[in-house]
């Protein structure tokens, strides 16, 4: 595991960061399963502002990223 993951409240600030400056790029399986649940980007972005991270983040083998 390469990198370090974020503490949640950095985690935080990077996020609303990156929703403010507008690069949020969505990947295929967020945007099927916001398909899935028929909401949108806005509807998503709306819960992300607003959002809480709750547990530890993992660390996905196959892409070397932090989930949270």
């Amino acid at each position: 595991m390469g990198s370090k993951p974020l503490a949640k409240q950095a985690a935080l600030r990077l996020l609303h960061h990156c929703l403010e400056e507008g690069i949020v790029r969505p990947g295929k399986h967020f945007r099927e399963e916001l398909a899935g649940e028929d909401l949108d980007m806005e509807a998503a972005g709306k819960v992300l502002q607003g959002g809480a991270i709750y547990d530890a983040p993992e660390h996905d083998v196959k892409t070397g990223d932090w989930k949270y």
